[in-house]
């Protein structure tokens, strides 16, 4: 019972950066708000990346990732800016971000995360990223968003589709008998996979399939395939700000509900409790070591003199 109880304090230790508890941040209208990118993470895989170890987009500036409290370290963080740009309760429709064309290696490395279903970590007003399933009950998420999808329709032939257009909903509530301004109470994304086109050389104002009132939808047959032969990929994103009612002190109900198929880290556990057996029986040899030459040592005392120049903790 005592263990369960340090174990909950523990966990309660390891939230209190994210859960309530720490005061809430009020945004004024038309102020810029900063979308941290976070890790990248598989239930298949216990590989973790940082945010630009894969080829995504940049800011103008380097950033390196950092911790700010020992919350994120317990939790494995290590947020970094974005190049997104959000400016509270302000739309934005399609707005290309950047053009990568992508190496060989990173063509490799994108597939690699599809295929072991990594998902991209954000973090906005200290609530992750989350993405709604169309069969999760009560509006449950799912933490992070994937990095693609896999298409097998076709017999003996795999396709990989990058998600390289993203649709943010930034929830926010408003109660000027409490409180001025705006607060984050939700933060979701829709993700697509949009192969663009645009006309002659390439600009953020010649792509066609990304205008201020384009609407972004699934288009079967105009995905953006990661394949050897494809190495060029337009990444977008669009902005939609929704007001709730939902309070700041639950914002986070949806997420610790958890997911209707949340998977659990089945490799994780077990390397760990494998490294804990190994440890336990590296000390466990150590001590019976030590233990076995003592006990030696006591017998091969066989006169009163040898006993007696014994000194210290063993007499």
């Amino acid at each position: 019972m005592f263990i369960l109880s340090l174990f909950g304090l523990f966990l309660t230790c390891q939230a209190t950066y994210y859960l309530p508890g720490i005061s809430p941040n009020e945004f004024t209208d038309g102020a810029p708000i900063s979308l941290k990118a976070n890790k990248i993470t598989s239930t298949k895989s216990p590989v973790q990346y940082d945010y630009y170890d894969l080829p995504f987009c940049r800011r103008n500036k380097k950033t390196k990732p950092k911790t700010d409290n020992l919350g994120e370290r317990i939790a494995g963080d290590a947020l970094t800016n974005s190049p997104y740009e959000l400016v509270v309760k302000q739309d934005t429709g399609c707005k290309v971000l950047c053009r990568k064309t992508n190496r060989k290696n990173d063509v490799h490395l994108l597939q690699d995360a599809i295929e072991q279903e990594y998902r991209v970590h954000w973090m906005l007003d200290n609530l992750p990223v989350g993405v709604k399933h169309a069969n999760s009950p009560d509006g449950m998420l799912y933490r992070g968003y994937p990095v693609g999808m896999v298409d097998e329709t076709e017999p003996n032939k795999k396709k990989l589709y990058l998600y390289n257009h993203v649709r943010i909903i930034v929830r926010y509530n408003e109660n000027p008998d409490e409180f001025q301004g705006a607060r984050i109470v939700g933060f979701e994304v829709i993700p697509f996979s949009i192969k663009h086109s645009y006309e002659g050389q390439f600009t953020k104002e010649t792509v066609t399939t990304c205008a201020t009132n384009t609407v972004i939808k699934h288009t079967p047959g105009n995905f953006q395939e990661i394949s050897g032969s494809n190495n060029e990929v337009i990444y977008t994103y669009e902005i939609k700000w929704e007001k709730s009612e939902v309070a700041w002190t639950n914002r986070w109900d949806v997420y610790i509900r958890g997911a209707a198929d949340d998977d659990i880290h089945y490799f994780s556990i077990v390397n760990s409790l494998m490294i804990v057996l190994f440890l336990t029986g590296v000390l466990a040899m150590i001590m019976l070591r030590t233990l076995h030459r003592d006990i030696s040592t006591y017998n091969e005392i066989q006169t009163l003199e040898e006993a007696q120049e014994e000194s210290g903790w063993k007499l």
